[in-house]
Parts: structure tokens; sequence; C-alpha cells
């Protein structure tokens, strides 16, 4: 079954940080195994649709030093459950190519990926490493192997940027009247 991936984004706030608004997760699933999900609502959405459960991963500094990170793989859940208060919604990426032909050989391919920044260049938008560039970090991988496909294909702080933006779409669509209760995906 083709895989769909997508950022879940959670809100977050530390004052006098660019760009510190979201924590980032990356979340895929099976695209055939997406349902019909009239809670869903987002800005130029052509397919309301997201797959049930998906495998989460993300990376997490929980020991006050800035530079020891870990990843966390949660493998079909609801990422909302992650943290229920803070979820916002879901930017859809888009489904890989058949180089990765189903979720466990994506699981597979994301266990290799290390927490730690490594020799990988920091955005000038973030002080430190952060999960929003350990997930750039993977998806530009995922870019470059052709694995998946963007468009636009932006890279670094252009499609930082960008996912910043939709990230605030959702945000504001989580206060919403109109949206109470829905689950919010935006397309990148």
């Amino acid at each position: 079954m083709p895989v769909t991936l997508y950022i879940a984004l959670y809100t977050r706030r530390e004052p006098g940080v660019v760009g510190s608004s979201f924590h980032w997760v990356l979340v895929a699933g099976n695209s055939d195994g997406e349902r019909s999900n009239s809670d869903s609502e987002g800005e130029g959405d052509g397919d309301d649709r997201v797959p049930t459960p998906l495998n989460a991963y993300q990376i997490v500094n929980n020991r006050g030093d800035p530079n020891e990170w870990t990843v966390e793989h949660y493998p079909q859940i609801d990422p909302k459950a992650l943290s229920p208060e803070t979820f916002v919604g879901y930017v859809r990426l888009g489904p890989l190519s058949t180089d990765i032909g189903n979720l466990a050989e994506f699981e597979e391919w994301m266990q290799s990926w290390p927490a730690g920044q490594g020799d990988s260049p920091s955005l000038n938008t973030h002080r430190r490493w952060s999960c929003a560039q350990w997930a750039l970090r993977v998806l530009d991988a995922l870019k470059e192997s052709d694995t998946l496909v963007l468009e636009p294909d932006l890279a670094g702080e252009p499609f930082y940027c960008r996912v910043l933006a939709k990230g605030m779409v959702l945000e504001n669509a989580r206060f919403s009247d109109f949206t109470a209760g829905k689950v919010p995906v935006v397309d990148f």
C-alpha cells in the first residue's frame, strides 16, 4: 500500500525565538487506509481524507541539555493523542514513491535517522537544533532520492517558512467556530 506523508504540528511558544511556534512530528500512513473524514478542514484541500492510524516520528529534548536529543517512534497511533491540548493539525506532503512501498518499509527506513544534529547545518531561523530541522533533514533525504516529490520543491528556510505559514492557517482554524471539533488538514 502506498504511504502518504504528513507533518503534524503542535503549538509551542518560546518568547524571543523566531519560528519556534510549532513542534513538528513526521507522520506516515497507508494511503489505501485513508478514510473519508468529514471532520477535516483545510485551505486548498481537494482531498479531505486522513489515513488512520498513523506512525509518528519526532525528536525531543527533555533533559535540559540543548544538544541531547532522542528519537521517538510511535507506531499505529492517532498523532493528536501525543498532545491533544496543543495539536494544531496536519500539513499533507503527499505520497511516497514505490521505492518505499508500505508503512513497514518506511518504519525500517526511519530507524536509521539519528536525533542529533551531527554535521547538518542549522537554519538561520533557529539558534540551535530543533524538531523542525530534524524533520527537514529527513524530508530532504526523501526528496533527494525522488521518494517524495513536492510542488513547489522547496528546501531549507523556504520550505520551513511555507510549513510555518500553513501552521498559522491551521492554528487560526483551530479556534474558529466553523472548524470546532474538526481535524484541520492543509496541503503543502
